[in-house]
């Protein structure tokens, strides 16, 4: 099921932790100081941790395999950073530093020359740090490094772009005005001690951004971003003394101010701020329950991590866990823990549940379970082979870590050197060297009610007070942990004595199955399942609560009965050895039946054990018609539901099962380990098909379906406009209204009936991918002649509708943006019409960036997008203005286009040449890891392309072109936006 995740923008904005961690020496500057960090054995890459002159820590990474380099920089100051009397100020920072240098003052030459070299490149403003991030060719790398290197040495900050971009950034703040999100991590600030950072409203407007700011923006530059307090890694393709002898002299240009490490002595919260109850108001049809404990930062205990393991059982969803509980009594649709340290010195708790409409009436009740379950971890919970499980995992997890794409490895890098030693920076998340009971209980005595706030969002919330910047209606009660609703409230236990030991902190994961949705373009057959570890926490136990209302109902006391801890996990990994296999082999038919295809590719060129397992099972027609495409996905949730309990401790031994239902029908996908692969793909087979469909939970979920699709109305309206031209185009997509329309008559009996209708006669094509041989095929083709009805099945491909004319579809969404999707369709479905439109794209989508939102300054969400449905491909132009109609929106469109004429009519070869080769290199980049190989294998398989060579057929076809080609498909997209297009608009 879906997660609502409204501590989710908490999660996100506090990644930073502290500076060093405990105990930590500075690494003296120059290469002898520098630290070779211990990293997997499975990872090929070569890494190098030196301090530069200026006293920035960097990460050297080398990798000669790679065909992309990238870097990022972080700074080690973020929101919390910004002066009282300017919010916001830390991310208008942000914002200015891509708008030219002293070096490269063109405005847009940065993200020209990225865009054209076959890269990319994006920042971020978190609480505690700021992150810079780009990717590249490699033979571009030093020229983009240096464009980059300029942010930090010498920004131009020029002046007459400062107005503009305080749009920019009030029209992100007006983006965010009507998501849940971002409103619940407003409005939970209140919450929070005034003299925290935490509590400040911190996007920025142009209310906090007005008058003379460009002052104030050189002084925080100053005052705040200085050499010794930034972080930078860098990879490429050239060894570690190559990249040192360029890279150090560049970077220790930037200025070293000698900024001390900040520490912020505010707690959390107030004295006296605990308990509390806080209600608000959401925008969507949801309600969600969370519970919130402030503790001492987890960043000197990241060695043991004492915490991780109880966290993972307080968010288990297996037999007799609180999730389990909860589930079927009908009061919640998910539920996760986590840990986020705010700061070096502060870290909260969360457990969260999604709840149903009966469980928002019963949040006393479920509140006193939490805690009884908290009160069991305590006396059953602290097992050191537990704990060992947990570790064993983890140190699998590094033993065979696979590689991460250049941009994702160094933006996720360059924040842990604000956080860790130089030597454990790659090995520090996966850290879990010694059982410390005591601490534990130290720190699980932080789980008390009298050190808990409970906040309850819900859309009948009405509220005695307003947020200031998001206008939410809200609640606040301190001294109480009621919100309402039946079933009694829970007190802070001052009538009885508080369980458990004082102590410190705790560590979080997240285990909740979420169902899988549909990707904008296409199917993400691999959404369906994650269940997260991280750093999180544990519990403890008051007394004095009151049980409330309910007594026809069982007791807490009866319910709590059924709770109990995890058993021993039976899906760890036995057997690790590695098959051996051609690097890159392309998947072979090894099956070929009327009924069956099965295509196996053993490759083990990653160096871990793992495995995929894609099975789609083809029913006639497929999954297109409306009442087939609302019959699978109520059909999938309800597998999921299902299956949850006996499949989570699965997830937590690295494995992984997704159930989709894609238009050419139902998709299954285990991965992970091989060892037990097949066990649970087996498993999640039965339950697919031998799923005895219960009542309750077929209403429950029915509701739960018919909600979601109602709140899709209440997305950012650009997203909308996307989501119906998606609907618009494709045969098998349909909208929110037709698809509720089609659920609200459905019946148990008549999902019953289609289910045995549709699964009756079933083809099978699949791909086994990674630790796996031709007896694992046949083992899988065997299970599959045993439990299915297969019968030849022709492939059932939903068509794309074509555009024959001008077709304006008007949203009626309440915002107060102006939002439109115009999108232009190729002719064919070729291989040359997709190339010269993707060259195109690539040509102009940094213009129209710049163009629309840098100079004309018509909103934060501008795009032009590959709009490929299928093998038809075309471009879809999206922008959410607050300032314009969307009619303007379009004729801004139209002459942006106009004016790229003379551009390419003015492009050298050169230009032409570089544009062309960025394109094809981004095309035919080297699969960093197996899971990115399954899904560039299933794509082209579900396409049709049994060569598995798509992307490469894709570079070809571009290599061929030439420029006039490309300026007559600019003069074809011209004449399409006057006369033959889809305009979605709001």
């Amino acid at each position: 099921m879906k997660r609502l995740a409204l501590l989710f923008l908490l999660g996100a904005l506090l990644v930073g932790g502290g500076a060093l961690a405990a105990g930590e020496e500075a690494v003296a500057p120059g290469t002898d100081g520098a630290v070779a960090p211990e990293k997997s054995p499975n990872d090929l890459r070569g890494y190098r941790h030196i301090v530069l002159g200026n006293g920035m820590r960097t990460l050297l990474v080398s990798d000669l395999a790679a065909d992309k380099s990238a870097a990022s920089l972080t700074v080690f100051r973020g929101s919390f950073d910004d002066p009282a009397a300017r919010p916001g100020l830390a991310h208008f920072l942000e914002h200015m530093l891509f708008i030219g240098t002293e070096k490269y003052p063109q405005a847009d030459g940065y993200f020209k020359f990225i865009q054209a070299h076959g890269g990319s490149s994006n920042a971020y403003t978190s609480s505690e740090h700021t992150n810079y991030f780009f990717d590249i060719q490699p033979e571009y790398f030093k020229e983009g490094l240096d464009r980059f290197a300029q942010f930090f040495i010498a920004p131009s900050l020029d002046v007459d772009y400062v107005e503009r971009e305080k749009n920019a950034v009030h029209s992100e703040y007006q983006l965010q005005l009507k998501d849940d999100g971002w409103r619940g991590f407003a409005v939970q600030k209140a919450l929070f001690n005034k003299a925290h950072p935490l509590s400040r409203f911190n996007i920025g407007a142009l209310e906090t951004l007005a008058g003379d700011v460009h002052g104030d923006l050189l002084e925080f530059l100053r005052g705040e971003y200085s050499a010794n307090q930034m972080g930078l890694v860098a990879l490429s393709n050239e060894p570690l003394d190559e990249m040192q002898a360029w890279i150090a002299p560049l970077f220790e240009a930037v200025p070293n101010r000698g900024l001390a490490p900040v520490t912020r002595e505010a707690p959390l919260f107030a004295e006296g701020g605990l308990p509390a109850s806080l209600r608000y108001q959401l925008m969507k049809d949801e309600r969600q329950l969370t519970l919130l404990f402030p503790m001492p930062s987890q960043l000197p205990f990241y060695r043991s991590k004492p915490m991780v393991y109880l966290v993972n059982i307080l968010g288990h969803e297996g037999e007799g866990s609180l999730h389990q509980l909860l589930t079927e009594q009908g009061w919640i649709t998910g539920l996760g823990a986590g840990i986020f340290d705010v700061d070096l010195q502060n870290a909260a708790l969360s457990v969260t549940m999604d709840l149903t409409e009966t469980g928002a009436r019963q949040t006393g009740r479920i509140l006193e379970l939490a805690f009884e379950y908290i009160d069991l971890l305590r006396r059953e919970g602290l097992a050191q082979w537990r704990y060992d499980e947990q570790a064993a995992v983890a140190a699998l997890g590094f033993r065979y870590r696979e590689a991460a794409a250049p941009i994702h490895a160094v933006r996720g890098l360059s924040p842990l050197l604000q956080r860790y030693p130089a030597e454990d920076l790659l090995v520090a998340p996966y850290l879990m060297e010694e059982y410390d009971e005591a601490l534990v209980r130290r720190f699980m005595g932080y789980l008390r009610r009298g050190n808990a706030a409970a906040i309850y969002a819900g859309p009948a919330v009405e509220g005695e007070e307003r947020e200031r910047w998001f206008a939410v209606p809200y609640s606040l009660q301190r001294g109480t942990l009621a919100v309402g609703g039946a079933g009694g409230t829970i007190g802070d236990g001052s009538s009885g004595k508080a369980g458990g030991e004082s102590g410190a902190g705790a560590a979080g994961g997240d285990g909740v199955l979420r169902r899988v949705t549909a990707w904008l373009f296409g199917e993400d057959e691999d959404a369906g399942e994650s269940a997260g570890q991280g750093e999180g926490a544990s519990g403890g136990k008051g007394e004095g609560a009151s049980l409330g209302e309910g007594a026809s109902e069982a007791s807490v006391a009866e319910l709590a009965a059924g709770l109990a801890l995890p058993a021993r996990n039976p899906f760890l990994p036995e057997t690790l050895a590695l098959l051996s296999a051609d690097s890159g082999a392309l998947p072979q038919k090894v099956i070929d039946t009327p009924a069956m295809r099965i295509y196996l590719a053993t490759d083990t060129e990653f160096g871990a054990p793992r495995g995929a397992i894609r099975v789609s099972l083809r029913n006639p027609g497929g999954l297109i018609a409306l009442q087939d495409r609302v019959n699978a996905a109520l059909y999938a949730d309800l597998v999921q539901d299902e299956l949850r309990a006996q499949t989570y401790p699965a997830v937590l031994a690295g494995l992984g099962y997704a159930l989709s239902s894609p238009a050419e029908g139902f998709l299954l996908t285990v991965r992970g380990y091989d060892d037990k692969l097949q066990v649970l793909f087996k498993q999640a087979l039965e339950g697919f098909i031998g799923l005895a469909i219960d009542p309750e939970r077929f209403e429950l979920l029915k509701a739960e379906l018919i909600r979601d699709l109602r709140n899709l109305a209440k997305e950012r309206p650009y997203q909308q406009t996307l989501g119906r031209m998606r609907n618009d185009i494709i045969a098998s997509s349909w909208t929110p209204e037709e698809q509720i329309a089609a659920l609200e008559p459905l019946s148990l009996q008549a999902l019953s009936s289609w289910r045995d209708r549709t699964l009756a006669k079933l083809g099978v094509e699949a791909l086994l991918l990674g630790n796996l041989d031709a007896a694992d095929a046949q083992a899988l083709a065997a299970l599959l002649r045993e439990a299915l009805p297969l019968a030849p099945v022709p492939p059932a491909e939903p068509a794309n509708r074509q555009l024959e004319a001008p077709k304006e579809v008007a949203l009626d969404i309440d915002h107060e943006d102006a939002a439109m999707t115009l999108y232009v369709q190729d002719d064919t479905s070729g291989l040359e019409d997709r190339a010269t439109t993707q060259l195109l794209l690539h040509i102009i989508r940094p213009a129209y960036f710049s163009a629309l939102r840098t100079e004309q300054q018509l909103g934060y969400v501008v795009a032009a997008l590959p709009a490929l449905f299928r093998l038809q491909g075309g471009i879809a132009f999206v922008v959410q203005s607050p300032v314009q109609p969307p009619r303007v929106l379009k004729t801004r469109t139209a002459e942006f286009l106009e004016a790229q004429t003379a551009r390419l009519a003015k492009m050298t070869a050169a230009e032409f040449a570089e544009n062309k080769a960025g394109l094809i290199a981004q095309l035919t980049q080297k699969d960093n890891n197996l899971h990115e190989r399954g899904a560039r294998y299933w794509k082209d398989l579900s396409l049709g392309i049994t060569s598995f060579d798509g992307n490469q057929q894709l570079a070809d076809a571009i290599a061929l072109l030439e420029l006039p080609q490309v300026a007559a498909r600019l003069a074809l997209v011209r004449e399409k936006v006057a006369s033959r297009y889809l305009l979605v608009y709001a």
